[in-house]
């Protein structure tokens, strides 16, 4: 399918949802439901094989697990293995 018409079906889903509010918060899924819905299409987003909006009811909060803490000398110690850090200034970069 052509990406012109890919993007006139998405243009006509948003439209539709004028008004709505069931995707109050939700843009991402949004995007996403606009390109499958309206092109008769699934994709999966990051390798994941999620149906669209699988996730759009679920709440709670996120728990960092303990092996992710690290401690400021372990870090330390690690960074140390690595070639020291050295700025430079290239010609085009915005702040020279």
């Amino acid at each position: 399918m052509r990406m012109e018409k890919l993007i006139e079906n998405m243009i006509r889903f948003a439209e539709s949802k004028l008004g709505s509010t069931e995707y109050a918060g939700w843009c991402l899924v949004f995007i996403e439901d606009a390109l499958e819905i309206s092109n008769h299409i699934e994709i999966y987003g990051q390798g994941l094989p999620l149906v669209s909006g699988d996730l759009h009811d679920v709440t709670g909060v996120y728990q960092t697990p303990h092996g992710y803490y690290v401690k400021d000398e372990d870090v330390d110690e690690f960074d140390k293995e690595f070639p020291p850090k050295e700025k430079l200034k290239l010609p085009g970069q915005i702040f020279e």
